[in-house]
């Protein structure tokens, strides 16, 4: 028992320090959906270390996308299917047929050839 209650702290405590938590908001209740009521866990200012490593995690991050555009830039439809990704398109192949209006299987197809690019330019 206090082992299963150590691991449900552990798990407890990662989603609270998740990134993705700590900008989250929540609606107060009886509240307009517009005005939002700020959480104090996800208000807590980062320390200076933190700041550092999501700036470094968001360059590499720039960085990858913008060696993966030059790789696809003479394929409109890889170019597509990145755009349509970075707009905020679900990555999964029939979120990205419907937001493109192709079929599953072509863009299961401009998935493997993006992986292709990807794996191809990662390499040289």
């Amino acid at each position: 028992m206090p082992w299963l209650k150590d691991q449900v702290k552990s798990v407890i405590d990662a989603l609270a320090n998740a990134a993705v938590r700590r900008h989250e908001t929540q609606a107060a209740e009886g509240d307009n959906v517009e005005e939002f009521v700020e959480d104090p866990v996800a208000s807590r200012p980062l320390s200076p270390e933190a700041i550092v490593l999501e700036k470094e995690a968001a360059a590499q991050v720039a960085e990858r996308a913008d060696a993966l555009f030059q790789a696809v830039n003479d394929e409109p439809e890889l170019e597509a299917v990145m755009n349509a990704i970075l707009n905020g398109c679900e990555p999964k192949p029939r979120y990205l047929a419907a937001e493109l209006g192709v079929s599953v299987e072509d863009i299961n197809n401009r998935l493997k050839r993006l992986r292709r690019r990807a794996m191809k330019g990662g390499n040289s």
